[in-house]
Order: structure tokens, then sequence, then C-alpha cells
């Protein structure tokens, strides 16, 4: 029986040691980004979801920039006005990055951005109207990346 208790306890003592919490990492740089995906409401680092629409027919383009370890960021607008929008990406990091342009339930556009590349411009458009609200999402390891949407 004491056998039993034992290897239960060291059981429960590696799960809760392999638990991995994340916390703002003061050398994390967001700008136009955020780590909450549209429609999700669920806030990693204490933001809140981004709702506000921008339509690049009469906003223009938008700047964003990110570094960050191993979080998925997205853009703080949800983008309309425009049937193909430019992306222009800029992959600093070491690691490659994935860039989709989508909605909550469909993604219209993928592609992976080698690691040390020069400036990528996407042109991503098809299959959505001028009113569809859509957005950027980025994923890698160790991201380190600029660009704009227009």
């Amino acid at each position: 029986m004491k056998r039993i208790l034992l290897l239960a306890s060291v059981c429960v003592l590696m799960l809760v040691l392999s638990v991995t919490a994340f916390a703002p990492s003061k050398s994390d740089t967001l700008v136009g980004l955020t780590t909450v995906e549209p429609g999700t409401g669920m806030a990693i680092k204490g933001t809140k979801m981004p709702s506000t629409t921008w339509d690049v027919s009469t906003d223009g383009k938008l700047e964003f920039e990110g570094v960050t370890n191993y979080q998925t960021l997205y853009t703080n607008y949800l983008f309309n006005g425009s049937t193909q929008y430019r992306v222009q990406v800029n992959n600093y990091s070491e690691h490659d990055l994935s860039v989709k342009l989508k909605t909550r339930l469909k993604t219209y556009y993928s592609t992976t951005i080698s690691a040390d590349s020069s400036t990528t411009d996407l042109w991503c458009g098809s299959g959505y109207s001028t009113t569809t609200n859509v957005y950027l999402r980025f994923a890698g390891d160790y991201m380190n990346f600029s660009g704009y949407i227009y």
C-alpha cells in the first residue's frame, strides 16, 4: 500500500512540475498584434479580444511587428474593404514563419516564409467579399517579423 501511495505521489508531483505557464516576457514586442484569436474571447497576457475593424479602402495600410517565443499572434484588427490584400512581411528570425489570412472558420491564404528571408510580398485574394472581416495569423518558433497589410 505504501508503494502505491508513493508511486501516486511521485506521478502527481511530476505532473505538477511539467505544467508550462506562459507569462508576458519583457522581450516580447507586439505592435498592431495580439495573442488573442478574433472570435474566441480567450485572452493570453490579459489583452482584450480584437473586435475593431480596419477598412483598408478608407483607413489605408496597417503596419505590424512582433517579437515573441512560441506564441501565435494575430493582428489587432479585423480587415475589410478589399477583395485582395497586399501583405508584406519581413522575417528576421532564424526560424520559418507561418502566415495565414483567415476568418474564424476559414483560411483564405496560407504560406510559410523562410528563415532570414528578405521582404516577402503576398497578394491574398480569392473567395471573400469587401465586407468579409479577415485577420492575419502568425505562428512559429522565436518569431521576429514586421510588415503591413493593405
